[in-house]
């Protein structure tokens, strides 16, 4: 309105009819003044008028949470100049921004079709008395959208999310709060039902306290090119989760691990697609995984980059029918990468990446330039390791060059080709169930191939 700068083009909502917070309800917005009964009449007016709300340039002071209740057919549009611009800041405990619908033992109250647009939404600094709850507390809301809102400071959740279905978070930035940045959870009310056809996408969820995104008994999950980075504990964890793509995603610094699939034999994951992800230094040296996928079924992971990850890929031994590869990881010791592959079910991890005590190149193995390749290919209970090693003058002694391999066992065999140079050897190695095998003498060789198999159980 008039010569006001706005901070990105709000053009086609402006142009429709609208109603404004200030000049229409009262609204101060100098956050001094308590706009609590202000902006709630606007909202409850713009709902039953099927008329769009805006928010102008200001800073709004709430002492209770703001009700929305709109429907099917009378949806709520609100929008301000920008997420630094028109901000609504949360001054009592037990306040969320914003609030609606309800689950109910035997049912539930829809709230429809509520969309905010250009916002920032702050939980007040200061001691956890004095902070809001949540900045959008979402219980069974449909077609909603979040679009170029900052959500803060807040003393659980940025966005919490009850089976609320058919949503996008676009463009935002949901950072510092005290628990999770984004959470969709699951309550006693209906435990199978969750949050569906959810999409989190081009938006930065930031060092957040607890995790960055947490979604519980979800399905057609979509979280794609997202920065999410320096959370505490995890990046991004789905629990329960079925047909998903995460997909694009940049992580940086995130606690323990980057990626979390499946949490136990309870909570397994189904169906889906981890791929394109750039997953970078790890904030917990010696913890931190790049993708870690605990209990699933179904899951592809596949043209992944993780970069100074202690763990690059870990698929544990109730991960079922999941396939893992090409993926490329740099090594945070010495910088060496390779490819890894993962076929059918089971246990992998890239190289230095076991969940195990894991030596790629063998101790004692005497040689100039060595060089190594592992590939594991994992089938029922059975395992197979295939490792290269390449060099100059390469040497071994029985009973002292020893390869250890990550897991324990059972009915272990394992072979080695020696090929190039003076040596010309195929033998079966010294194997033993207590994770390592000793390979044969040989000396002056190029090339060492090593096959290992094994049963899990």
């Amino acid at each position: 309105p008039g010569t006001t700068t706005i901070a990105f083009d709000l053009g086609k909502y402006l142009d429709c009819q609208h109603y404004n917070a200030k000049t229409d309800f009262g609204a101060i917005g100098d956050g001094v003044a308590d706009d609590t009964a202000a902006l709630q009449a606007a909202i409850t007016a713009a709902i039953t008028n099927k008329t769009c709300l805006y928010l102008p340039r200001g800073s709004y002071k709430i002492t209770a949470s703001l009700v929305v209740t709109s429907t099917l057919s009378n949806g709520l549009t609100l929008f301000g100049d920008g997420p630094t611009a028109s901000i609504i800041y949360c001054y009592a405990a037990g306040v969320s921004a914003f609030t609606g619908g309800h689950i109910y033992d035997d049912g539930y109250l829809l709230v429809e079709k509520p969309h905010f647009i250009g916002l920032g939404v702050v939980g007040v600094n200061g001691d956890a008395s004095s902070r809001g709850d949540h900045g959008f507390d979402m219980a069974t809301w449909a077609h909603f959208l979040l679009e170029r809102v900052d959500v803060s400071g807040f003393l659980l959740d940025g966005v919490h999310m009850r089976e609320s279905v058919i949503g996008t978070i676009c463009d935002c930035h949901i950072y510092g709060n005290r628990r999770y940045g984004i959470y969709g959870e699951v309550t006693a009310h209906s435990p199978g039902y969750g949050n569906h056809g959810v999409t989190i996408r081009n938006s930065e969820v930031q060092g957040n306290k607890t995790g960055g995104i947490w979604m519980e008994v979800s399905s057609q999950l979509n979280i794609v090119n997202n920065v999410v980075e320096a959370n505490t504990n995890f990046g991004i964890k789905l629990t329960r989760v079925r047909a998903f793509n995460l997909v694009g995603n940049y992580g940086e610094g995130n606690g323990a691990t980057h990626i979390i699939i499946g949490d136990n034999a309870s909570l397994a994951c189904i169906a889906g697609v981890i791929s394109g992800n750039n997953l970078e230094n790890a904030s917990t040296v010696g913890v931190t995984s790049g993708i870690e996928v605990n209990n699933a079924y179904g899951v592809s992971v596949f043209g992944n980059f993780m970069f100074n990850c202690v763990l690059a890929l870990h698929f544990s031994s109730i991960a079922h029918n999941c396939s893992g590869g090409p993926n490329h990881t740099v090594d945070p010791v010495s910088n060496e990468s390779a490819d890894s592959v993962l076929l059918y079910n089971g246990v992998f991890t890239g190289p230095r990446g076991m969940s195990g005590t894991w030596t790629p190149v063998p101790t004692s193995l005497g040689g100039t330039g060595i060089t190594y390749d592992a590939r594991y290919v994992v089938c029922g209970d059975l395992v197979t390791y295939f490792i290269k090693i390449l060099g100059t003058g390469l040497t071994s002694t029985t009973d002292v060059t020893q390869l250890t391999i990550p897991h324990t066992l059972a009915r272990l065999s394992a072979g080695v080709a020696i090929r190039g140079g003076s040596a010309a050897l195929n033998a079966a190695c010294l194997a033993t169930t207590g994770g390592y095998i000793t390979l044969p003498t040989f000396a002056s060789t190029s090339r060492i191939d090593i096959t290992i198999s094994g049963s899990l159980s």
